[in-house]
């Protein structure tokens, strides 16, 4: 009953969470290389400006510490060994990484190399051109950040509010209740409660809690990075660990059926 309860919370968490996992790492790791980048480009360009061909330049440059970006550098370097173009180089290796940040300093090396401007400047423009991306974009993740915690701290505090609620106060009511030789009808002041189920009341807040986590992952992951991928991958985080604990603390939940 549990799982067929949770049928569209497991739904949710399987049909989203592998995908949203695995293009989460792509982007890390994407991420990685746009922040050696500027590096790379400023090296390039020092280089050059000492008077190493390209193919020099790269094939030493090859040889460097740029993390993620190693592996990129090594195969423009042997393609520029094999007699490729550096713009072509360069092409390939925008169609590679995809990332904006990579397309537009690349497009801007080449409109500029064709217009026949010194490359040197033109690639110390662009590094500074991608540093000044990745910036403004630690900018926005750091003016944001405080609203993302907000969310999740809301979303703990719902948490401790409904395991407090479903495994202490509506326990204690029904208690009292039975205590009192009641049919599991009760009065609260002038509210008459005609019945007292504590599982169709502990599963209505599991609903709740998924509901709350799916909407409040989905909120900071967008407000966090602006990709819908990265939305579901806090979503279904949200969700599993509400319901992981919410089942820890052993409370009982069954199906929800009408009630007459």
């Amino acid at each position: 009953p549990t799982i067929f309860l949770n049928f569209f919370g497991f739904g949710f968490f399987i049909a989203f969470w592998p995908a949203s996992f695995y293009w989460d790492r792509v982007k890390e790791k994407v991420n990685r290389m746009e922040e050696k980048f500027p590096d790379f480009l400023r090296d390039l360009a020092e280089y050059w400006k000492g008077g190493l061909s390209m193919t020099v330049a790269i094939q030493t440059l090859a040889k460097g510490e740029y993390g993620n970006l190693n592996d990129e550098v090594n195969k423009m370097s042997s393609q520029i060994s094999w007699g490729v173009s550096f713009g072509e180089v360069l092409e390939m290796f925008t169609e590679r990484v995809t990332s904006p940040i990579v397309t537009r300093a690349v497009r801007m090396v080449d409109e500029a190399n064709k217009a026949g401007g010194k490359i040197s400047d033109i690639l110390l423009a662009a590094s500074f051109d991608a540093r000044e991306i990745k910036a403004l974009e630690t900018e926005r993740r750091q003016e944001v950040g405080s609203y993302v915690t907000v969310i999740y701290a809301s979303f703990f505090v719902y948490l401790g509010i409904i395991l407090v609620l479903a495994s202490t106060f509506i326990p204690a009511i029904v208690d009292s209740s039975a205590a009192t030789g009641g049919s599991g009808s009760m009065s609260i002041g002038n509210l008459t409660i005609r019945e007292m189920n504590e599982v169709w009341i502990s599963t209505v807040f599991l609903y709740s809690l998924i509901i709350q986590g799916t909407g409040m992952g989905l909120a900071a992951g967008f407000m966090s990075t602006g990709r819908l991928y990265s939305a579901f991958l806090r979503a279904s985080f949200l969700l599993f660990l509400g319901w992981f604990i919410f089942e820890l603390a052993g409370i009982t939940t069954s199906m929800i059926t009408p009630q007459i």
